[in-house]
């Protein structure tokens, strides 16, 4: 690879004030020593670091750049004092080693895979720049007494989970998100005194593991949760090894569209979940997926639920901008269920460029929540399609746009000669007459708004 450093087993090389280390892939072999020394800027962009040997920390910046996927590996754990990743791609951390940040760890962009693995954040270490597209998917650890906010997600789905403080610098709590149904380990039709139902989408799960202190946990949602209507009927649940049972709210922040509820004080830990003390919320249309594809020159669309509570159908919905939102289709919901159901449907009529994909899922009484967006970019598509080739006596072509104006077909040869032809126009439909054209090869060009497009016809 290139400009790869490697230490090797007769390596002991400490890097010294002023430093900068650029390097694309860093291997500390076994036996060997990398020392960081002062607080140099080590970076790799698009590469990987392995370390089978020794890493002595500083006051350093460890940073991982690029845009290819990146792990960090190695037989030992590794500890770091600042970590930033700024690869669009993300990270993986794979083999035994874990991840410790005694500083800071800074997410500008891409995602940490944990895998089995974790990232470890330490005592009065801090996160910064979590988000959407830039958060840990996996095992998280906090070591401290500090109130903290892991930065878990998954599955394309940011959602932090917060504890209030514990007692002690060595308490150490870990936690991990799930966007899927927790019904296949913890079933969700086991429900406590004060429990009316819990979500079937998402979950997370928190552990004690070092040191007893009681902390309250924190949970968020946003519009892919299942649906949020009434925040003062959210509680929080936890299951106890049989049953779902209720958590509390000690208050609730935002809207329904996003915020958080806080449970009371916990001496107990495991799965935590979402869940509503009356039926109210309707958490249980449990949206397990939701994809949008490319197939041909259509859109296909398909989602599926776990479980579904007053569900009466999805509204699909299309926008090119955000701004504005077009209805496209509608498919009816399976009303009540607690089985797996799968829906599909197709966009035969995608428009140009970027098309953004979301579903409506409205109840019997009207109420509504909104899934995540999904897109799919037509960028580069011809304006036009036309059949047949090869064609005999006449070629109808058609413009995937309706346009009432500025729109020009002309039908040319190979060299861009225009060939005269009657054309018979029919609002976004033309018919043009190549009767009299010899056999050979010509091209169809459609110019919409000075955006010219070129399809070539075989004539027989």
């Amino acid at each position: 690879m290139k400009n790869k450093v490697i230490w090797n087993v007769a390596c002991n090389l400490p890097f010294l004030l002023p430093c900068f280390l650029y390097a694309q892939g860093i291997e500390i072999q076994a036996g060997a020593t990398m020392e960081a020394s002062g607080n140099p800027t080590i970076e790799i962009t698009d590469g990987n670091f392995v370390n089978n040997g020794t890493y002595t920390k500083s006051s350093e910046t460890f940073i991982l750049s690029g845009t290819s996927a990146g792990t960090i590996s190695g037989s030992g754990n590794l500890d770091l004092y600042i970590f930033t990743l700024n690869n669009s791609s993300g990270i993986t951390l794979s083999g035994s080693l874990n991840l410790t940040i005694s500083n800071s760890l800074v997410l500008t962009n891409g995602r940490i895979n944990t895998g089995s693995n974790a990232v470890i954040i330490g005592n009065n270490a801090t996160v910064s720049g979590a988000g959407t597209t830039r958060y840990i998917n996996g095992n998280c650890w906090k070591t401290g007494s500090q109130a903290f906010t892991f930065p878990v997600g998954n599955n394309g789905k940011y959602a932090p989970l917060g504890i209030s403080s514990p007692g002690q610098a060595t308490d150490q709590f870990t936690v991990s998100y799930s966007k899927s149904s927790p019904n296949a380990i913890y079933n969700t039709s086991s429900l406590g005194a004060g429990i009316n139902h819990v979500s079937t989408c998402e979950y997370w799960t928190v552990n004690r593991t070092n040191g007893n202190s009681d902390v309250a946990v924190t949970l968020s949602w946003d519009t892919g949760s299942c649906g949020i209507t009434n925040l003062n009927e959210l509680n929080v649940a936890r299951w106890d090894g049989s049953n779902w049972i209720d958590a509390g709210n000690a208050g609730t922040t935002g809207t329904s569209q996003s915020g958080t509820i806080t449970s009371n004080t916990e001496s107990a830990f495991g799965p935590f979940i979402l869940a509503s003390s009356t039926s109210r919320n309707p958490l249980p249309i449990g949206l397990l997926n939701f994809n949008a594809r490319k197939k041909n020159e259509q859109v296909q669309l398909l989602w599926s639920t776990s479980s579904e509570t007053n569900n009466d159908y999805f509204s699909i919905e299309r926008s090119t901008d955000f701004s504005g939102w077009e209805k496209i289709g509608r498919v009816k919901g399976a009303g009540n269920s607690t089985v797996h159901n799968e829906y599909g449907f197709t966009d035969i009529h995608p428009e140009n460029g970027i098309q953004y994909y979301r579903l409506i899922q409205t109840d019997y009484d009207g109420r509504y929540t909104c899934s995540e967006i999904r897109t799919v970019d037509f960028s580069g598509r011809a304006a036009f399609t036309f059949y047949p080739s090869p064609a005999h006596d006449a070629v109808t072509v058609t413009i995937r746009d309706k346009q009432d104006q500025n729109t020009t077909i002309r039908l040319l040869t190979l060299d861009g000669q225009t060939i005269p032809v009657q054309a018979d126009m029919n609002e976004n439909v033309c018919v043009l007459d190549v009767s009299k054209l010899v056999p050979g090869f010509y091209l169809v060009e459609v110019s919409v708004n000075g955006n010219v497009s070129r399809l070539k016809l075989v004539k027989n």
